[in-house]
């Protein structure tokens, strides 16, 4: 999504990031076709394997544009499509924002706290994050006011949670995977498309999300 409310930076740096991955061939056997598009229904949908909503101005902004269909999203994802929410896309995915609103639900179990920081984070990948993302220990990422989660019921799975406290938040989650219907969706609470920015961390979520079968070892 490139539309109303959406950070060009983070729509720019997804872009980057996703061509870098087919370029560095990061995810063996398998290559990622994308485009953009400013409004969501279910006829754009319908082309497509996954859906990124990127950072942008809000989870609140992005559930109450018109331009986006919250019920075509909702419908993508329980038929099987794969959603990927950034900072905004994740407070609008998630089911409930404390003391907020409650979003879109199609990540059904997961919770978000609202923080208010913008700078620098560092994030320790979980034991289940290691065998998705290829990585282990911590890495540092940018990070825009993006969520700081945890699971309100199980169901869920966390792969990487915050290591420090500039979140005020540490220990929460930072990525989190979960199923809604036959779909999957990964939230994420800060931003590896932007610098420093990790391609295959990307590439390696979207994998996930869309239940793909990789050579990777």
């Amino acid at each position: 999504y490139s539309g109303t409310y959406a950070s060009s930076n983070c729509v720019n740096g997804l872009i980057t990031a996703l061509t870098s991955a087919n370029t560095n061939n990061l995810v063996s056997g398998v290559t990622f076709t994308y485009a953009t598009s400013t409004t969501i229904t279910s006829t754009i949908l319908s082309a497509y394997d996954v859906l990124i909503m990127p950072g942008g101005s809000g989870g609140y902004y992005y559930l109450k544009y018109a331009g986006i269909s919250g019920s075509a999203i909702k419908s993508f994802v329980a038929n099987g499509g794969a959603y990927i929410g950034i900072c905004a896309g994740a407070y609008a995915a998630a089911a409930h924002t404390d003391g907020y609103y409650d979003g879109w639900g199609i990540a059904p179990h997961v919770y978000c706290k609202a923080v208010a920081y913008e700078g620098t984070t560092t994030m320790t990948i979980t034991s289940a994050g290691e065998s998705v993302l290829n990585r282990a220990g911590t890495v540092t990422l940018a990070h825009y006011n993006g969520a700081a989660m945890y699971l309100a019921s199980t169901g869920a799975v966390i792969f990487g949670t915050y290591a420090d406290s500039n979140t005020g938040y540490k220990g929460y989650a930072d990525i989190v995977g979960d199923y809604y219907g036959n779909g999957r969706t990964v939230l994420i609470g800060s931003h590896p498309e932007l610098s420093p920015q990790y391609p295959d961390i990307i590439a390696n979520l979207i994998v996930w999300a869309t239940n793909t079968s990789t050579s990777s070892t």
